[in-house]
């Protein structure tokens, strides 16, 4: 089964009896956002015999640039870099390569990568620093192993006192709370830069 990763979260939360009409499943897939290593505990406890796979990928590179079976002991990671693609983490500012496990933008380079958007050398420009590589517009950082980790939109990420916090993040620790149902984290101006706001929808 094949679905956003939005989905997996009302999936770990179903009653026990709905979970009995999942019982031929083998294999769930999931894509377009990041899975928090909490939706992906909740899934292995409550689905147990299903394998977990992630992948991320963009409409620019055509298809996904990580991809592999959720690991216990890589929690939230969407996998390894496909064959013939290439990765470099950067600072978003600067676009100086980062160390290991830094967070940066996470850049591509490859076959798969398209050339441009089609009439709009601005856009493709802003995309494509001056050796070719596509900045995602996503924040993220690799471990020792070579797994990718993606933390954020860029754009997304807010600024409170000097600090980068990652609305996803927060999300997906509300979403823990028996109570809650969905959660949604937003930015509001603050005094400070800009401070979390959270929409929730309860259970009930």
């Amino acid at each position: 089964m094949h679905v956003v990763s939005s989905l997996l979260v009302s999936l770990g939360k179903l009653p026990v009896e709905a979970l009995a009409e999942l019982s031929s499943l083998e294999r769930l897939w999931s894509g377009a956002a990041q899975v928090s290593p909490l939706v992906q505990s909740a899934l292995h406890s409550r689905l147990p015999g299903v394998s977990l796979h992630h992948s991320y990928g963009m409409t620019e590179t055509t298809f996904t640039t990580f991809c592999g079976e959720v690991r216990a002991d890589k929690p939230g990671s969407p996998g390894t870099l496909v064959k013939a693609m290439e990765c470099k983490v950067v600072d978003p500012e600067s676009n100086k390569p980062l160390a290991m496990g830094a967070r940066g933008e996470l850049c591509f380079k490859g076959p798969m990568v398209t050339r441009g958007y089609l009439a709009n050398a601005e856009a493709t420009a802003e995309a494509f620093d001056a050796d070719g590589w596509l900045r995602s517009g996503d924040l993220g950082y690799v471990d020792e192993d070579g797994y990718f980790y993606v933390v954020e939109r860029l754009k997304d990420v807010l600024k409170y006192n000097g600090h980068q916090v990652s609305p996803s993040e927060l999300e997906a620790l509300l979403i823990t709370h028996p109570a809650v149902c969905e959660a949604a984290v937003i930015g509001e101006p603050h005094e400070y830069g800009e401070a979390p706001r959270a929409l929730v929808v309860l259970n009930s």
